[in-house]
């Protein structure tokens, strides 16, 4: 699982250091994971029709994938500081295709939910509460920067996943476009996580480790509690847009491919904020920033 480190932060400036193609490939992780979020709000209509559902049928599968990614990310996270990252990211990425694809055949609503609930717990596991533990593992000077690449996988597959989907739609039906996409998960991102994902030496990775509290201690820390308030509220509101926000618009007359261009809109913006965010707070204090 672990690769040899450079020696000194002065390296991680270096394009040729090894740790920005870990931070690439956990970017690859993420913009799989993305598949759920940036393509149910393209889904959520023809699905809808299809069936005879109502939209809020159809919307409570992203409900139960969210509750399922919640309760599953702490003893995720665990098993990672247990076993390594590569442990948990691999298996949620042949999971989280597999059940994608699977929507192909879908015939009921129980199968929908069941789906989405498989869909959420191995999203968990490619997202960043994974990959940050490698990608922090080889970066010290330069980790806010490689983190927000990291992250950005995710923005980046809300700026090409919604157009990608809606010409699959248009060619293959959308229980083709749920195959292909999942297939494609299966064939080029494990690849490339497999590849490019994996923490530093044990040297290497004791040196980027800095001295903090206990999980104990951290759960009765005023900080902690402010920063998951904040993740709460800013994670409502823009998931309460974006599942709705392509019906919203198609409802209103706008076409599908200018609908999936807002999603693509608001996803760019997010990509350009995560890097400069990174940027940043390698220079200045983190709460500053915030």
């Amino acid at each position: 699982e672990r690769a040899p480190g450079f020696s000194g932060e002065a390296d991680e400036s270096r394009l040729a250091y090894p740790g920005w193609s870990v931070a690439a490939g956990a970017g690859v992780g993420v913009f799989c994971a993305a598949l759920v979020v940036v393509t149910f709000p393209v889904l959520l209509k023809p699905v809808a029709t299809e069936f005879g559902w109502s939209r809020e049928e159809v919307a409570r599968a992203f409900g139960l994938a969210a509750a399922a990614g919640a309760l599953c990310a702490g003893p995720l996270g665990a098993r990672v500081d247990r076993n390594g990252v590569r442990s948990v990211a691999l298996p949620s990425l042949v999971l989280f295709g597999c059940a994608f694809a699977s929507l192909a055949w879908l015939r009921d609503l129980r199968q929908l939910y069941v789906t989405f609930v498989l869909l959420g717990v191995s999203g968990i596991g490619t997202s960043p509460v994974v990959y940050a533990r490698a990608i922090s593992s080889w970066f010290r000077a330069r980790r806010g920067l490689a983190l927000a690449l990291g992250i950005s996988g995710g923005a980046l597959g809300g700026v090409l996943h919604p157009p990608l989907t809606e010409v699959l739609i248009a060619r293959l039906g959308w229980r083709g476009a749920c195959f292909a996409l999942g297939l494609a998960v299966l064939a080029l991102g494990l690849p490339l996580v497999a590849g490019c994902v994996r923490a530093a030496s044990a040297g290497r990775a004791e040196r980027g480790v800095e001295e903090g509290l206990t999980l104990a201690q951290g759960l009765r820390a005023r900080t902690f509690w402010l920063l998951a308030t904040g993740m709460l509220c800013g994670t409502m509101a823009q998931n309460g847009v974006i599942v709705h926000l392509s019906a919203l618009l198609t409802d209103r007359g706008v076409s599908h491919a200018h609908a999936a261009g807002a999603l693509s809109g608001m996803a760019a913006a997010a990509v350009a904020g995560r890097l400069v965010t990174g940027f940043l707070i390698d220079r200045l204090a983190a709460a500053r920033v915030g």
